[in-house]
C-alpha cells in the first residue's frame, strides 16, 4: 500500500508518495487544473493507493477526480492536523510528505466528505449569502453619502418604493448624488441576480422533502432552510439523531 500526500495551492499541487515503510518513492507538481490533475492520477496513482489532502477553497473538485482511481481519499481538517503534526513529528510546516507520514500513521483527523448534492447546495447557498453581503454594503454607501451631506431619510426608508421616489429627487451636491446614482446601478443588478438565483433555489427546495420539513417552522424561508440543510449534511451522521432514530425504530 502507498500512501500519497497531496499539498494543494491554487496553481499546482505538491505531491508526495511514501511507501508501507514511509520511505519517499516519488515526489513531483502537478498543475491544478483537471485535465493535468486527472493526467497524473491515471497514470501515477493505483486503485490501492491511500491519498490525502486538507480541506482548502478547491479540495472537492481535487477529490472528485481522485476518488475513483484509488483505494481510499482522506481530507483533513487543517487545524487539527497543524496541532497533532507539531505533537507528533514538531514541525509546523504543513507540506505534502507530513500529511502522507500522517495518513500512513493513522494520525489525521478527518472532516465529513459531503455527498455532491450537498457540496452544491453548498455553492448556491453561499453564492446567494455573497450576494445580500453586497446588497448591504451597497445600501450603506447610500446611507453613508446621504449622512455626510447632512441630509436626513425619510422615514419610510429609503429602499421603498416612496423611498426611491425621494432618493432619485433629493438634492445633494455633485459628487455624492454620482455616488449613489452608481450605488443605487450596483444595487438593482445585485438584487436582480438575486431574484434570478432565488427562483433556482425555490424549485431546488420542493424537490426535497428535507427542506420542505423545515419550512414548515414560523419564519424559515426557503433560502434559510437551505443554508441550514447544506452547512449540516446528513443528519444522521450525527451521534444524537443516530440515537433518536434508533429510539423512533425500537
Amino acid at each position: 500500500m502507498r500512501y500519497v500526500g497531496l499539498d494543494v495551492h491554487k496553481h499546482s499541487i505538491e505531491v508526495c508518495i511514501l511507501d508501507d515503510a514511509g520511505t519517499v518513492v516519488k515526489r513531483c507538481k502537478v498543475p491544478c487544473r483537471r485535465e493535468q490533475i486527472s493526467r497524473f492520477a491515471s497514470i501515477q496513482l493505483r486503485p490501492d493507493d491511500q491519498v490525502v489532502l486538507e480541506a482548502t477553497t478547491n479540495t472537492w473538485a481535487v477529490v472528485d477526480i481522485l476518488e475513483p482511481l484509488v483505494g481510499r481519499v482522506v481530507v483533513s481538517n487543517p487545524l487539527r492536523t497543524k496541532a497533532i503534526a507539531e505533537a507528533k513529528v514538531k514541525t509546523d510546516k504543513i507540506d505534502a510528505n507530513v500529511l502522507a507520514q500522517l495518513l500512513r500513521c493513522d494520525f489525521l483527523p478527518p472532516v465529513w466528505q459531503p455527498d455532491m448534492k450537498t457540496r452544491q447546495l453548498r455553492k448556491l447557498t453561499s453564492t446567494r449569502a455573497s450576494l445580500s453581503a453586497d446588497s448591504t454594503r451597497c445600501k450603506n454607501r447610500i446611507h453613508s453619502a446621504l449622512a455626510q451631506a447632512l441630509i436626513e431619510p425619510p422615514d419610510c426608508g429609503i429602499f421603498s418604493k416612496d423611498g426611491r421616489e425621494w432618493l432619485d429627487s433629493v438634492e445633494v451636491p455633485e459628487d455624492e448624488r454620482i455616488i449613489i446614482n452608481i450605488e443605487l446601478a450596483l444595487l438593482e443588478r445585485i438584487e436582480e441576480q438575486i431574484t434570478q438565483l432565488d427562483l433556482y433555489l425555490a424549485k431546488l427546495a420542493y424537490e426535497r422533502e428535507q427542506i420542505r420539513l423545515l419550512m414548515t417552522l414560523s419564519g424559515v424561508h426557503f433560502a434559510a432552510a437551505q443554508g441550514l440543510l447544506a452547512a449540516l449534511g446528513d443528519i444522521s451522521r450525527f451521534r444524537g439523531m443516530r440515537i433518536m432514530q434508533q429510539v423512533t425504530l425500537d
